[in-house]
């Protein structure tokens, strides 16, 4: 076993959970005949590492015959996890439920128990059509040709065969047709992430070719409840993408619609229904439909008290990092600071209790809405701290927009502090990135001409800030200059030296937040 599949079963043994742990040296024990078991041995011994460290195991268990053949006792144990898991989760959701049953069926086949295994088949198939489980449906029908072979066809007539092929047919066409919309999406997503939203007109062209496809035409050409969800998620990413909020929340409000009247089919996937609420959230909040936004939080609320998150990782993670950075950020868009103060403690400790489970670019995003928080605090200097880290250590690309927007962000602070001399160099600095990057927003390059010239005023001076608001607010109706906006709100910023007045006073004005005495900003 090599030192990245020993990393693998480090990281599988601590991905369980307390109860999956339990289960494991239950089956363990009693599917491995030994006086002293040695995989629970090893197990336990893996188990109590932070990180995976051989040699003190090694060291640990000399003497023992299994060291001799270490590797062969880790890949076993791996795979007795496995199976331990699959044993553990055989009916966890429908599509385990349906493979237990295949399995069933063709071990009352093999034992030439036909009946048993036709009324089997017919229960299975009736689960499969429920739940739109095509591909199973395949297999399904496997089974029962095999029953027809057996029998020589009795019973059938030439019609009987032919519905047959029509009924496969039916099912192929289904499946071909989620696997086109699922390529149709992938390849729209698949610059989005990478290189984040559409910046010119080149880049929007380019989206514009994937929306000819005879598919994306009408909503009727996506014969499933999947496939049509994947048409609104290709047009509500189309149109966020390019800075038609409007339109990208109505295509999200259909497919809220869509997974509410068709839920059993998306029961076994909370992410989806979960992301798609933050989304709707999200860009109401951008498009200022409060009270729309409040009866969505009100359902998503209710929604994750329902999940059931106990044994499940993977979507306490998501819960926390969706929910929470959905919460930092409408804070902080809406000046109310404060609020969101409340709510770091419970943010810092999910990002230490996911940190090797969160990806480099959600760990950015809570950093950044931090930064924000922080700065309409006028607390600049924790401010700083987390961009910085954005900047040095989070390792995101640097094609990434919130890479560039903290570049910015930077600027801002460094100039709040008094650093004049940093912000001629970092000014510089971002100029060769941004040349570098060849791929530019028009508001990014008016911000870089207004402070690579700020030393030449006067610190007190207002006139530059001026002349950049006129420039911004030019840019901010250009639909594909939105998305500079959504990271920071430079237009209040430069009205806040405009005018004299504190940035948050000037950012909850903006949105029609009133607090009161107690909540402070």
């Amino acid at each position: 076993m090599s030192k990245k599949t020993s990393e693998h079963l480090h990281a599988l043994i601590h991905s369980l959970t307390p109860h999956e742990k339990r289960y494991f040296k239950i089956y363990a024990t009693r599917h491995v005949m030994e006086k002293n078991n040695v995989h629970i041995v090893v197990f336990d011994a893996v188990d109590q590492q932070e990180k995976y460290d051989e040699p003190a195991i090694l060291k640990q268990f000399k003497g023992e015959k299994f060291i001799k053949r270490f590797a062969v006792t880790k890949s076993r144990l791996y795979e007795l996890i496995l199976k331990s898991l699959h044993a553990y989760h055989a009916s966890s959701s429908v599509d385990a439920e349906l493979k237990k049953m295949l399995h069933m069926a063709e071990i009352l086949y093999k034992k030439t128990l036909y009946r048993q295994c036709d009324k089997l088949l017919k229960k299975a198939k009736k689960l499969a059509l429920v739940h739109d489980k095509h591909t199973t449906l395949l297999e399904i029908r496997l089974w029962e040709k095999r029953i027809l072979e057996k029998d020589n066809y009795s019973g059938q007539d030439d019609q009987a065969i032919k519905d047959i092929l029509e009924e496969d047919l039916h099912t192929i066409e289904l499946i071909k047709n989620y696997y086109t919309f699922w390529n149709l999406k992938s390849r729209f997503f698949l610059p989005l992430y990478k290189g984040g939203k559409v910046r010119n007109l080149e880049e929007k062209e380019k989206f514009n070719k994937i929306l000819k496809d005879p598919h994306l035409q009408d909503e009727d050409m996506a014969l499933t409840v999947e496939a049509k969800y994947l048409y609104h998620h290709i047009y509500s990413a189309h149109n966020f993408s390019t800075g038609d909020y409007e339109k990208s929340y109505q295509h999200m409000i259909l497919n809220l619609r869509l997974i509410e009247d068709n839920f059993i089919l998306f029961k076994e996937e909370p992410n989806t229904y979960f992301s798609i609420l933050s989304n709707v959230i999200y860009i109401g909040n951008l498009l200022k439909k409060h009270q729309e936004i409040l009866d969505h939080f009100e359902k998503l609320n209710k929604f994750v008290e329902r999940l059931d998150q106990k044994d499940n990782v993977d979507l306490q993670m998501r819960v926390f990092s969706i929910l929470k950075s959905l919460e930092l950020t409408i804070h902080g868009q809406k000046g109310e600071y404060n609020r969101a103060l409340e709510i770091l403690p419970e943010v810092e400790g999910g990002l230490k209790k996911f940190d090797t489970k969160l990806s480099p670019l959600r760990k950015a995003d809570f950093l950044f809405n931090i930064a924000t928080v922080y700065f309409g605090l006028e607390q600049y200097s924790d401010s700083l701290k987390n961009v910085n880290k954005i900047l040095n250590e989070t390792r995101i690309d640097e094609n990434e927009d919130l890479f560039s927007f903290s570049k910015f962000m930077s600027l801002v602070l460094h100039y709040e502090l008094g650093h004049l001399e940093l912000v001629v160099y970092q000014s510089e600095s971002t100029y060769r990135y941004l040349k570098k990057r060849n791929r530019v927003f028009k508001t990014e390059q008016a911000l870089i001409r207004f402070f690579k010239r700020l030393h030449q005023y006067d610190p007190n001076a207002v006139e530059p800030f001026r002349e950049l608001k006129e420039e911004l607010c030019k840019l901010i109706e250009e639909p594909l200059e939105k998305a500079p906006f959504e990271y920071f709100d430079f237009i209040s910023w430069c009205d806040s030296k405009i005018l004299n007045r504190p940035f948050g006073d000037l950012v909850r004005e903006k949105h029609g937040v009133t607090l009161s005495r107690d909540q402070g900003a």
